[in-house]
């Protein structure tokens, strides 16, 4: 797997959130609508893969080490500058990016650990189109 995908795969699980949320306001629409025979169903799946994906998700970025953890998580998820994440981690700014190498090498062994990761992979690159 390479560096790029699993950018891919952390930005759709920054985005899971919100289409859960979309598809949940489009469940709660499709209840009083009749003429809709399929989609329901279709959209109670759709939550379950996502909500099933960003539980795989969470455990990868979970089994790193804590300060990589922190980091993925400020850099991708809470959108930091490399110098607003080095500042809060009390390190220089080259000192975040060498551990930010270190932290995607780890999530990348890690990732490819996962049964069926292409299939995620597959729908995190659909979603970012």
């Amino acid at each position: 797997m390479r560096r790029r995908h699993v950018k891919t795969i952390i930005l759709y699980y920054r985005g899971i959130p919100e289409m859960l949320k979309l598809l949940k306001q489009e469940q709660e629409s499709l209840k009083s609508d009749t003429g809709q025979q399929n989609r329901p169903q279709e959209v109670t799946v759709k939550i379950e893969v996502l909500e099933s994906d960003a539980e795989t998700i969470q455990s990868c970025i979970d089994l790193l080490n804590g300060k990589y953890k922190r980091l993925i998580r400020m850099r991708y998820l809470s959108k930091y500058s490399w110098a607003g994440i080095a500042v809060r981690m009390g390190v220089s700014e080259s000192t975040v990016r060498n551990w930010h190498e270190r932290a995607m090498d780890r999530l990348t062994e890690v990732l490819e650990e996962i049964p069926m990761i292409e299939e995620i992979l597959s729908r995190a690159s659909h979603a970012r189109e």
